[in-house]
């Protein structure tokens, strides 16, 4: 039996090499595995699953499943010591073909609901996992799988132990893409004003983590849906646990984006934000030139 230590993929606990052997074993030695009638065979098939999903390997998953002589359903529910299952696996490593056959095995064993929802020791669910690696092909299955089941609302602002929402970690880790499906769902479900304002463990909201990170693209979508729901000067102006708003991180063009958006600010509102920012960008250590800044407030308030 592999043993769980050295260095290791975070999803299995297991490191390249042990990976590369039981990949070998899978296989060339399936069939003689099952005949050895080894009494910790199930507990080998479960964690052989897992390398397959981790490998992307769906015909080894689909024949472990099929002909393991182990069911089906212990299979796809069975969690590793850091509480994967064998779909967090596929999903945090974008195996599309692994992800199909789990997805279709757990439809079939009446377990969707609850694997969907199954979050690891970290507080990471399937979908978490997926918008934290870029997977948006396995993102949109997924939230197609959410709403099925009746759980988009839940999962759009299921909290990982940090306080990241799916959009959070779109937004951190700049997927363009799946920012925009997420986007769409949060409006569909009205919860676009709250995931807006929701701060994780440090008090950021999606667009600090945008900001922080340069995503340009990602920024304007946001502001975009902040100046919908009339809250754009509560968002920028909102401070993380180290007392920097979004405003304090923003680079050129996304500082530049945010001052045409200011016709949504009320007239008796905009004086007071107008010199929030420029004292903001005072004491940023920046190329921002603050009289640029002042000239666009004055051009945009004239339109």
């Amino acid at each position: 039996m592999l043993e769980w230590r050295g260095e290791y993929d975070r999803t299995t606990g297991w490191t390249e090499k042990q990976f590369s052997v039981i990949h070998i074993l899978l296989v060339q030695s399936l069939k003689v595995i099952q005949e050895c009638n080894n009494p910790k065979l199930p507990k080998l098939m479960k964690l052989a699953l897992h390398a397959a999903c981790r490998l992307n390997d769906s015909e080894i998953a689909e024949k472990i499943l099929k002909e393991s002589g182990v069911n089906p359903r212990e299979l796809i529910t069975f969690e590793t010591d850091r509480r994967f299952t064998a779909l967090t696996i596929a999903c945090s490593h974008g195996a599309t073909g692994s992800f199909n056959v789990i997805l279709q095995q757990c439809i079939k064993e009446n377990v969707l609901k609850d694997v969907l929802m199954k979050q690891d020791q970290d507080g990471y669910t399937p979908l978490h996992w997926t918008c934290h690696r870029g997977h948006a092909e396995i993102v949109q299955k997924l939230l197609e799988q959410y709403k099925n089941e009746g759980l988009m609302k839940e999962i759009l602002m299921k909290q990982t132990q940090d306080g990241y929402t799916p959009l959070h970690w779109t937004c951190r880790e700049g997927h363009v893409e799946i920012s925009q499906m997420l986007v769409e769902q949060y409006k569909n479900e009205g919860l676009m004003l709250e995931v807006l304002l929701h701060r994780d463990e440090n008090w950021r909201t999606p667009l600090h983590k945008t900001c922080m990170n340069g995503h340009v693209e990602i920024s304007k979508v946001l502001l975009e849906q902040c100046k919908n729901e009339r809250i754009l000067m509560k968002v920028l102006l909102r401070r993380d646990i180290y007392g920097d708003t979004p405003l304090h991180t923003a680079c050129q063009e996304i500082l530049t984006y945010i001052v045409t958006c200011i016709k949504c600010i009320e007239l008796q509102d905009l004086d007071r934000f107008k010199t929030k920012v420029l004292n903001i960008l005072g004491r940023r250590n920046s190329i921002i030139d603050v009289r640029a800044v002042s000239e666009q407030f004055a051009e945009e308030v004239k339109r």
